[in-house]
């Protein structure tokens, strides 16, 4: 059919951009689908979420989207290295912000039916110790940087600084998160408290590194 119409060219995807192709509409889709999950646990600047109800207010998606045209033929093992790593992450990213939702919403049920949560008691408030949380502190982080990464790597531009651009952006933007969520913490939860979470999840973002 594509020949009958005269633009086989288009349907001619090399490996990058058919993972990307692929995994795009999932991320997009995600945003919507989990807004409540994700808006509150961005924080950032033009996102509003409305306390009592939770939904979104003054919801605005911005895409930012790097177009790089792939020069380099990579490997089948390569490319679905990459995609493999791409879903492990967003699994990682989606899952702690699930976990978290779940918790502030229903504080004694399972998450995903499975685990069951534990937390520290400080005040009103509770600490989520366990499941995603109790792997790192900030544990949302990593999956963050190693999706961007994800990203990065399927393009293939080592050496194009524009291929790059979104993992670079991400890596910068929750390395002061994380350092700013710790503060934020500190002070939400009490330093005493935040000292308990310290000593029982070791760990910042990395588990056994950092």
């Amino acid at each position: 059919m594509a020949e009958s119409l005269g633009i086989e060219h288009l349907v001619e995807l090399s490996g990058t951009e058919a993972i990307l192709g692929h995994l795009t509409p999932l991320f997009i889709f995600a945003a919507f689908f989990l807004a409540q999950v994700l808006l509150p646990a961005l924080r950032v600047p033009g996102y509003a979420v409305d306390a009592k109800t939770g939904e979104p207010r003054n919801y605005r998606l911005n895409g930012r989207l790097v177009f790089v045209i792939a020069v380099v033929v990579w490997t089948p093992f390569w490319l679905a290295g990459t995609a493999a790593l791409f879903l492990a992450d967003w699994g990682i990213s989606r899952g702690t912000n699930m976990q978290k939702h779940t918790f502030k919403r229903w504080p004694d049920r399972k998450f995903m039916g499975i685990i069951e949560p534990e937390h520290i008691q400080a005040g009103e408030r509770k600490i989520l110790v366990n499941g995603f949380w109790g792997m790192a502190r900030h544990f949302n982080c990593m999956g963050e940087w190693t999706l961007a990464l994800a990203i990065g790597l399927v393009f293939g531009h080592f050496g194009n600084l524009w291929a790059w651009t979104y993992t670079i952006f991400i890596f910068g933007f929750f390395t002061w998160r994380q350092l700013a969520d710790d503060a934020h913490c500190a002070e939400k939860y009490g330093p005493e408290k935040w000292a308990e979470c310290q000593s029982r999840v070791k760990y910042r973002v990395v588990p056994g590194v950092y």
